[in-house]
């Protein structure tokens, strides 16, 4: 059972050149799924948490390993993830 939004953020820069490499697009079809998307401040808006997708593969692996052990209570010694009231 969730009791919050999730969202996942990253440099647009960043996400063209994921829609580009691991799905196929070219930069025009990319930068046009981004724009038809809800713009970030509104999903920032709903949102119970914020992680932030702008770095490597591992780093997003213990972003959301963090978020679970906040989930489940346990001590987190390096913040990966902001709750989203906090401005993120």
């Amino acid at each position: 059972e969730m009791s919050g939004l999730i969202l996942v953020t990253g440099p647009q820069e960043e996400r063209i050149r994921r829609l580009v490499t691991d799905r196929g697009m070219s930069e025009e079809e990319a930068l046009r799924r981004i724009q038809a998307q809800s713009p970030p401040d509104k999903k920032r808006a709903i949102a119970t948490w914020v992680i932030d997708n702008g770095g490597t593969l591992e780093e997003m692996e213990r972003h959301v390993a963090d978020y679970r052990r906040e989930r489940s209570g346990e001590h987190i010694t390096e913040a990966a993830i902001e709750p989203a009231s906090s401005g993120i």
